[in-house]
């Protein structure tokens, strides 16, 4: 499904890996990415699936980059008294 993605990072001590792929065949990458720390994908309407390995799981943001930056809660000010 389109949308963008994140991930808190790897399932362990090793690196962690996200493909992006134009068809069901892993051989159909259209990138690729090393998974070190929390990581975001946005899945196109070119992506036809992905292909992770060792990552923590994925959790849907949004739509778009910009509704996934819009739903996170801003930090408050501190009130002045």
């Amino acid at each position: 499904m389109p949308g963008v993605y994140r991930t808190p990072g790897p399932a362990g001590s090793r690196d962690g890996s996200v493909a992006l792929l134009r068809s069901t065949s892993t051989r159909d990458v259209m990138d690729f990415n090393m998974v070190q720390g929390p990581f975001t994908i946005t899945v196109g309407p070119g992506v036809k699936a992905v292909k992770t390995s060792r990552c923590q799981p994925w959790h849907r943001l949004g739509d778009t980059l910009e509704a996934a930056v819009a739903g996170v809660p801003r930090p408050t000010s501190p009130r002045r008294t």
